[in-house]
């Protein structure tokens, strides 16, 4: 199973890491243990950074090196995917949300993990958009199989 991780996953895993009973921590686990394979784009790992250096909370509680390490052990276990010129397609309330669904389509990733309600609303037309909880819930079911 594969899955692309957008920017707020991201964030959301690297401030749960002390949090073991979190979902976010427990997907990061699942990750490493090869239950799933993350997708990196290089667009997410580059806006994920972005952001981490243009927020002061983040630039706190995250900062530089933290972001980095967590970017370098993603990047050991990820499929990573370069950045490729898209279609003009129109999916997303949110234009630069696109993006995700544009490279889940073409490279036929199984699903996109996100928060973004902007992507979320889109459920009922696209399946593969689901939530931190909603793809624990389909990964814990598939290791009771």
């Amino acid at each position: 199973m594969r899955a692309i991780l957008d920017t707020n996953t991201l964030i959301s895993m690297v401030l749960s890491s002390n949090e073991s009973s979190s979902t976010m921590w427990r997907l990061f686990q699942y990750a490493v243990s090869g239950d799933f394979q993350p997708v990196l784009l290089e667009e997410v790992e580059d806006e994920f950074l972005r952001v981490v250096d243009s927020k002061p909370y983040l630039q706190r509680v995250i900062g530089p090196v933290l972001a980095n390490q967590f970017i370098q052990q993603l990047r050991e276990i990820s499929h990573l995917v370069a950045r490729i010129e898209l279609p003009a397609w129109v999916f997303a309330r949110d234009p630069q949300d696109d993006f995700l669904i544009a490279y889940a389509l073409i490279f036929d990733i199984d699903y996109i993990m996100t928060g973004d309600k902007d992507l979320l609303v889109l459920q009922s037309l696209i399946e593969r958009i689901v939530s931190p909880a909603e793809f624990l819930a389909l990964i814990e079911a598939s290791k009771s199989r």
